[in-house]
């Protein structure tokens, strides 16, 4: 599965966030004047406070808010939380901002959270392959059968020549 980066803008057009894993959008998906989804809108959102979360060593919010589906702890924003003289934020994910202010718990979290979702990721591949296999002998199933039925009327046919 190839990484793809989307821009999703907050309100006021200037700052962003850079996902670093493809978004799920579902079928239906409204796009507001600056073309967000609703799953994006929940997405800034989430990333707005979980870094914020990460920044203070604020696990338990950072818990909930993987529990609430939050997963993209590499995403980055750029124009949104600003920079002192020394030290810019701008380009800096959740993992990176609790890395720096040295919260070892929550970069453990993040972690741990990350393994799972590329062991998920893994799953999922193997899965699809197994139903792209599955489909495959299921074509080659109906074919066969086909070929049987055919088959079958062709000594039907045979059948009612030699009665007649």
């Amino acid at each position: 599965m190839a990484s793809v980066s989307i821009a999703v803008f907050f309100d006021n057009k200037e700052a962003c966030v850079f996902r670093s894993t493809p978004a799920i959008y579902s079928e239906s998906s409204f796009r507001d004047h600056l073309f967000r989804t609703a799953e994006d809108v929940v997405f800034l959102h989430q990333f707005e406070q979980i870094f914020l979360a990460a920044s203070e060593g604020n696990k338990a919010i950072c818990k909930y808010l993987v529990q609430q589906g939050f997963s993209d702890f590499n995403a980055v924003s750029y124009g949104r939380f600003g920079s002192t003289l020394d030290d810019s934020l701008d380009g800096v994910s959740p993992l990176k901002i609790a890395e720096r202010k040295g919260h070892d718990h929550i970069t453990k979290y993040f972690k741990k959270c990350l393994a799972k979702t590329v062991n998920l990721e893994k799953c999922l591949v193997e899965i699809l392959a197994e139903k792209k296999e599955l489909l495959a002998e299921r074509e080659e199933l109906l074919a066969e059968r086909e070929k049987l039925m055919q088959q079958y009327r062709d000594l039907q046919q045979k059948t009612l020549n030699l009665y007649r």
